[in-house]
């Protein structure tokens, strides 16, 4: 089944449709999905990868994160590093930002 939800996910983002491709994976994530399958690591990172071209920096970090330390699956291991190395730089650009609105001056 999840195999079958992969598939059609595949479909809705070469169709780009975000906000639909975002819901069913939001829908899969609601069920349990065991953390040591690749589907748990492919579900999160797409949705880490979907956040981030929305601009949605905090939610994309956390799926990336989830993927990222999903137990480790052969075959799987760029995935994880790419998720981890993409958290981190999300992490890097917040601290930006937030450093760059504390030393602007209001008024």
């Amino acid at each position: 089944e999840l195999n079958a939800e992969y598939w059609l996910l595949e479909l809705e983002l070469k169709a780009k449709q975000t906000a639909k491709a975002i819901h069913r994976i939001e829908r899969i994530l609601k069920r349990p999905v065991p953390n040591n399958s690749q589907w748990y690591l492919l579900f999160h990172y797409q949705l880490g990868a979907l956040y981030q071209s929305s601009q949605q920096w905090v939610r994309a970090k956390e799926h990336y994160l989830k993927a990222s330390g999903a137990r480790p699956i052969q075959g799987y291991e760029a995935y994880q590093k790419e998720a981890k190395r993409l958290a981190d730089e999300i992490s890097r650009y917040l601290k930006e930002v937030d450093a760059q609105k504390k030393s602007t001056p209001k008024g």
